[in-house]
């Protein structure tokens, strides 16, 4: 889309994306400059400020989701119970579950916000992305003072808005849909980490899943884990670097987080009257419309002469 649009849609994109990263280039620039002065050390420096700045919102967003899974657990026999009730009428079943929920206090969708941090992430990615590929400051600049090119001029993380080259092939063996001319391990090793988290870390399903649910859940796992390192790939290693750094940041971060919420008391507790979370009020919105959709519309009777 990019090479394709025309001249002006080009440029804005381009102004439009340098805007977006002039703020992390500045605040990398002063890590460089003034902290770290190897522009490896900024990115995972900036790692962690960023981690420490969205770790309230991580704290609140795990705990949230700890709420939900051990209340849906709670409530499994009764919500088992109205599916066998009212296996005939999805209407019925659909309005007797949020009846259930309402009344014990349980948020279905409280989960949702488990995607928070990493949504908000995202915009720093693609400025970061940016910053690799517009700032002439990180072109050709080596990782760790280039301590891998004392090697015998290895060529190892030598150049951060390129991929990290691990081993560099003689000619590509891949060149469609991407070029790959040799094994980069820091997307290798954020598959493995990915894996790591993903069998360790990821909070435990609420039991009240079909199957064809936990098959998808399961195909989704197996989609971050592979799929994710497979499209940054041949991604300016700086990028990868600072995913990776901040996933096994992540991990610690959980850890510390899970620790405090076994200490927790998660019962279900019925809300008063009235009251009820946002979430819950979109969700009971959103549930109405569907089954406004779904209703057939009224007959409309054309008037006799």
């Amino acid at each position: 889309f990019f090479f394709q649009a025309e001249d002006g849609i080009r440029d804005d994109l381009v102004t439009g994306v340098q805007t977006c990263a002039l703020p992390i280039l500045s605040l990398l620039t002063f890590l460089h400059d003034h902290v770290t002065f190897d522009w490896s050390l900024a990115i995972i420096t900036l790692v962690i400020l960023v981690r420490a700045a969205l770790h309230p919102i991580t704290r609140y967003s795990q705990i949230q989701m700890a709420r939900v899974t051990k209340g849906m657990a709670a409530i499994k026999p009764e919500v088992e119970a109205l599916q066998k009730r009212y296996a005939s009428d999805p209407k019925r079943l659909q309005q007797e579950q949020m009846r259930l929920y309402r009344e014990k206090g349980v948020n279905p969708v409280g989960c949702v916000g488990g995607m928070l941090p990493t949504f908000l992430q995202m915009p720093i990615w693609i400025a970061l992305y940016a910053v690799l590929y517009f700032a002439f400051e990180l072109r050709q600049k080596p990782a760790f003072f280039g301590a891998f090119q004392k090697f015998g001029d290895w060529g190892f993380l030598a150049d951060l808005s390129a991929p990290d080259h691990f081993i560099l092939f003689a000619k590509p063996i891949i060149t469609w849909p991407v070029t790959v001319s040799g094994i980069n391990l820091i997307p290798l090793l954020m598959a493995v980490v990915f894996w790591l988290q993903q069998k360790y870390m990821a909070p435990p399903t609420t039991g009240n899943l079909t199957p064809e649910q936990e098959q998808q859940q399961k195909m989704m796992k197996w989609m971050t884990v592979i799929m994710f390192p497979l499209m940054l790939y041949t991604a300016p290693s700086g990028l990868t670097l600072y995913i990776m750094t901040s996933t096994c940041v992540g991990i610690l971060e959980g850890k510390r987080i899970r620790a405090q919420i076994e200490r927790m008391d998660f019962t279900p507790r019925p809300r008063e009257p009235g009251k009820q979370d946002r979430l819950g009020k979109l969700y009971e919105a959103a549930m109405k419309r569907a089954q406004e959709r779904r209703q057939p519309p009224p007959k409309r009777f054309k008037d006799r002469d």
